[in-house]
């Protein structure tokens, strides 16, 4: 191997070794490259530091990837096709050893013996980027590789990154091997040769330099980040525009500096270079938006244009052609670049000529900036051999205009500041202003305060003596009412004659017409006040409408009118049951009232939103005489009667209270026209959809009437004589024994001295009253304090049957009294062993 390496030397003109032959090498070692595929380094001392570049003159096996034949010995290297050829140089136009030119696209190996101390260390062997794919052999093994090298380009996997590969110690001789092939480029080669050190310094060295790297591509990041929190604040474009400038040289950098094909090796080299020459494009129309916010005017409006052209006509090649055709045009991307830079810089320093705020910062920044990038352009066309120096330039050029910017934000700011003791001045102004017409107005308001309170305490006793007007009305209608209807009824029941049963007959419908006007008014009063309580329940609905519907049947088949019910199958919904049947009664009354002829029909449908919400939609049909389209704005006011003769048939409360109660629920109450003649009301009211209770919910109200209890004995405590008259004669019938109490006081003292299985309780008695009476029969000990009582009463507000209860009243009977509903809660009450029983 010496001797062959002497003859190559000889060969090239080297003289050759005399008696100071270690002088000699030692000195070939340092200043000449490798000759004939041949690098004697005997006489190195690695383990003194430095680096040898493996550069000269190599054996290359031309369109061949022989890196697995290169452990055996060539006695005949021309015999074997291989050929001395320098491995540093493109091959782009250089001559080849055996006539002819290099292209760019093709593939090779090249082969160098290592000659190397016979004590040597371990040794890294630093391969750096190779264009565009590479794999390095050692003594016939491959050993690292970047990308994957072919002969066709179907066959090659592009990648351009560093590889190091470990030489282990007292290794004499080295067959070292690299294919190459470049299907991807439109420069083939190697740039750089490999170089060769003792330990891992190169692979420590090149992780620093990848971490600072890493570091000034978080460094730009982050200044881009800081920037763009401006913008998000309502600055300027310029700070956004600035942000994207810094962006785009951040992934330019990771891209040249190896950092993204290290932490991403995935990723297809394709997309690498396409992010590396984006930048290139982007740069003339971003800063052409920045530059000419930062000083309005200053750019030639067609140069800007042909600037905004140009750039995104280079996006669009790089985006849409392969590496190979956009690679070929990076000289003159940076040429572009470089005139596009100079002029930036000249109108720039037109803006200083001008004394533009903060160009000449501008100016000392694009300084920077340009001589980056021009040697940066020198180091791509191979000038010479340095680092990228355009990421720090950009970011001591975008570091001005952070400046300029921040200059700007102090300055609005010293605005604010300004703007702002402005304003505070102007405010202490007002400030007296007001004072001064507050103390004005003070004297004033305190009479305004006086009338106003006056008006309200006038209005909250007027509301209060309304309430406690209508609630003794009730009373003192409803007391002698029960005494009357009480009366009327137990004289149809002894049999009258024909012609006295249909007077008693006038007189019980208009009692119970003055009853059901009371109630009218009185709830009619309460939805006025917002008094009306809601109790939502487990209801089912349709059975609720058929209920109403059976009830007021009679009254239409009386006039011989149709009603039918289309309200579905049963289903369960959460909604108060009983202002849903005093929407009914009202619409379907109102609808038999005023139909002559033809018939009423109700339907009644869910709708569903699909989240177990819904709505219900109730309907009444009649086929009367309709509603006017003027009068539909006043029908649901109260006391508002529409009729075909002016409407002299009730008090006009019924609708009012539709659209009170409606309204109460959140629903909404519409009007419209039958077809064929009438009237439609349309109730939409909101209903979840619920599950029905275990106890059978509002089905249990419609059950059947339970049978008559045993004859029992009862107290009646009822201080007017008329409604202890009625009450007994109630009673007689079914054989209960009934003793009377016309006071609380009287009541109590008949329970010492006996028991009783029920109590009927009038709540406004003459002393101590009904709920009083109550509290102490339950306070009391033994059975009496467990006797049921049933308030037989003329008020039932909701508030008054929340009283009731707390005071421990079992159910409220409302006057006038219906002696079916008498029997019904006699019947629910009575105990399993009457007190008569237990006695006998």
């Amino acid at each position: 191997a010496r001797d062959m390496h002497d003859a190559a030397q000889a060969a090239l003109g080297v003289p050759e070794r005399g008696a100071d032959g270690a002088d000699r090498r030692e000195a070939r070692l340092h200043a000449e490259p490798a000759a004939g595929g041949i690098l004697d380094l005997r006489d190195w001392h690695p383990e003194s530091g430095g680096e040898v570049a493996l550069d000269g003159t190599w054996l290359v096996a031309w369109g061949r990837l022989e890196g697995a034949s290169t452990r055996a010995a060539l006695a005949d290297p021309a015999a074997g096709g291989w050929v001395a050829a320098p491995l540093v140089g493109l091959w782009n136009g250089r001559p080849r050893p055996e006539g002819g030119t290099m292209g760019a696209v093709g593939a090779a190996t090249f082969r160098l013996r290592l000659l190397l101390p016979a004590d040597s260390p371990p040794l890294t062997l630093k391969v750096p980027q190779i264009k565009s794919a590479m794999r390095v052999w050692l003594d016939g093994r491959p050993v690292a590789q970047a990308g994957s090298p072919a002969l066709a380009p179907d066959g090659e996997v592009p990648m351009t990154v560093t590889r190091f590969v470990t030489i282990p110690e007292r290794t004499p001789v080295a067959e070292l091997a690299i294919e190459i092939s470049n299907h991807f480029h439109f420069e083939g080669g190697a740039v750089a040769a490999p170089t060769l050190a003792a330990g891992d310094g190169q692979v420590r060295s090149w992780n620093l330099g990848l971490l600072m790297n890493a570091g000034a591509v978080f460094s730009l990041t982050l200044l881009a980040a800081y920037v763009a929190a401006f913008s998000g604040r309502g600055a300027a474009v310029g700070h956004r525009v600035l942000a994207a400038l810094l962006i785009a040289v951040a992934v330019r950098f990771s891209c040249t500096s190896e950092l993204l094909a290290t932490v991403l090796p995935d990723v297809p080299a394709a997309l690498l270079y396409r992010l590396e020459y984006l930048p290139i494009y982007l740069f003339m129309p971003i800063y052409v938006l920045a530059l000419d916010d930062l000083f309005p005017g200053c750019m030639h409006r067609r140069v800007g244009q042909l600037m905004r052209l140009v750039g995104f006509g280079g996006v669009l090649l790089v985006l849409v052609t392969e590496p190979m055709l956009f690679t070929r045009l990076r000289d003159v991307a940076s040429l572009m670049l470089g005139l596009s830079i100079l002029y930036f810089v000249w109108r720039i320093g037109v803006a200083i000529r001008d004394r533009r705020i903060g160009a000449g910062l501008l100016g000392c920044g694009g300084a920077v900036f340009m001589a980056t990038v021009a040697h940066d352009a020198m180091m791509y066309a191979h000038f010479y051999q340095s680092v990228d120096l355009v990421p720090l330039g950009a970011i001591a050029f975008t570091f001005t205009h952070a400046l300029v910017l921040g200059r700007r934000v102090l300055r609005a700011l010293d605005d604010v500041r300004d703007l702002s003791a402005a304003l505070a001045r102007l405010n202490e102004g007002l400030e007296r202003q007001v004072q001064e017409r507050t103390a004005a107005l003070r004297a004033q308001s305190a009479v305004v305060e006086a009338v106003l309170r006056e008006a309200k305490e006038r209005a909250e006793a007027e509301a209060g003596l309304k309430s406690r007007f209508l609630a003794h009305l009730s009373h003192e209608v409803r007391t002698p009412m029960n005494a009357i209807l009480g009366m009327v009824r137990l004289l149809l029941r002894d049999d009258p004659d024909p012609r006295q049963a249909e007077r008693l007959q006038l007189v019980d419908s208009a009692g119970r017409r003055l009853v059901r006007l009371l109630d009218d008014v009185l709830e009619a009063s309460r939805l006025e006040a917002g008094g009306v309580a809601i109790e939502t329940a487990p209801t089912d609905a349709p059975a609720v409408v058929r209920d109403v519907c059976t009830l007021v049947r009679p009254l239409a088949e009386e006039k011989g009118l149709n009603l039918d019910v289309d309200a579905g199958a049963a289903f369960w919904c959460r909604i108060d049951s009983l202002r849903l049947q005093q929407i009914l009664f009202n619409l379907v009354g109102n609808a038999v009232k005023f139909t002559e002829r033809g018939g009423v029909v109700v339907t009644l449908r869910r709708e569903e939103d699909g989240a177990g919400g819904g709505r219900l939609v109730l309907a009444v049909a009649d086929s009367g005489p309709g509603i006017p389209d003027a009068a539909r704005y006043s029908v649901f006011a109260p006391f508002t009667r529409i009729g075909r003769d002016g409407g002299r048939d009730g008090a006009g409360l019924g609708l009012s209270i539709v659209h009170g109660l409606v309204e109460a629920l959140g629903g909404t109450v519409g009007i419209g026209d039958r077809a064929g003649g009438g009237t439609v009301f349309t109730v939409v009211l909101p209903a979840e959809t619920c599950d029905p209770p275990a106890e059978g919910g509002r089905r249990a109200a419609a059950a059947e009437p339970l049978p008559p209890p045993p004859p029992l004995d009862i107290l009646v405590v009822e201080d007017a004589p008329e409604n202890r008259a009625v009450l007994l004669e109630f009673l007689a019938p079914a054989g209960h024994r009934t003793v009377t109490a016309a006071s609380g006081e009287e009541a109590l003292a008949v329970l010492a001295e006996r028991p009783f299985d029920l109590i009927l309780m009038d709540i406004r008695l003459s002393g101590i009253d009904g709920v009083e009476t109550t509290r102490r029969i339950r306070a009391g000990r033994g059975e009496a304090a467990l006797i049921p009582v049933i308030a037989v009463t003329a008020n039932v507000s909701a508030e008054d049957k929340a009283v009731y209860r707390d005071a421990g009243i079992d159910e409220v009977l409302h006057k006038p009294l219906d002696p079916d509903r008498l029997a019904d809660a006699l019947a629910r009450h009575a105990p399993a062993s009457p007190a008569s029983a237990a006695r006998t």
